[in-house]
């Protein structure tokens, strides 16, 4: 294997980690945005059931003074009762009484059937803000872990990109233009022959082209398959 192969398996070497610190560096944020709003849905159904909770109280309370209110009407009916001379107008307002009584008696019933809905209710938002509050400290840490990852794979991107500049000095420009004009396409550009087979496709090869693959001093020879550059590793 030519010196100037060697240096351009070390400036793949860099890329390949460069490609892959790049893709951790886009994927990092994007998992994190993902969690953030995965918690914030979370959040949002708890604050939906804590709000239908609060409506259900509401019109538990509403009801309630629903029927003070008609219970008061009815002492105020059953005094006026009283003071009538007619017979007609006793049965009336006796009638209108009961009917009151009625409402009251449907308006409880109805109280009764919201208050266990509000009971159900009251202990499934509690649960939820349990959990709401354990995944908080949950996610808070994991957010944490991904800050740190990505600084750490920011420094070492720059590190891995500096060294590749260093270990392109003494290589043939045009050798390293073929070389990254592949690398823009194959990922890697470069692989070996491997018991007469691409190390990139697999495909086997011709025997001129594991020959050629062995003689060249700069990447030239390409498989027949996948176009990646070929090079010989013994």
């Amino acid at each position: 294997m030519s010196e100037i192969i060697k240096k351009l398996l070390d400036v793949q070497e860099c890329d390949l980690q460069i490609k892959d610190l790049r893709k951790q560096s886009i994927d990092l944020p994007l998992q994190k945005q993902s969690e953030e709003a995965r918690l914030l849905k979370h959040i949002g159904q708890t604050n939906q059931a804590d709000d239908a909770l609060k409506h259900a109280k509401a019109e538990v309370q509403n009801i309630e003074i629903e029927v003070k209110s008609i219970k008061e009407h009815i002492v105020k009916l059953k005094q006026q009762q009283m003071l009538l001379k007619s017979n007609d107008e006793f049965k009336a307002m006796s009638h209108q009484i009961e009917t009151l009584e009625k409402k009251i008696q449907n308006l409880e019933d109805q109280e009764l059937v919201k208050m266990d809905s509000v009971e159900v209710m009251s202990k499934n938002v509690s649960e939820q803000k349990k959990d709401i509050s354990r995944e908080k400290t949950i996610v808070e840490e994991e957010l944490k872990i991904w800050d740190t990852k990505l600084k750490e794979v920011k420094a070492q991107l720059v590190i891995v990109e500096a060294r590749r500049e260093e270990l392109t000095v003494g290589i043939p420009d045009e050798a390293l233009r073929l070389y990254n004009r592949m690398a823009e396409r194959k990922s890697p550009a470069m692989v070996p022959v491997v018991d007469g087979t691409c190390g990139g496709c697999n495909m086997s090869l011709p025997a001129y082209v594991i020959y050629d693959a062995k003689k060249q001093e700069t990447p030239t020879v390409t498989c027949n398959f996948c176009g990646r550059f070929l090079y010989e590793s013994c």
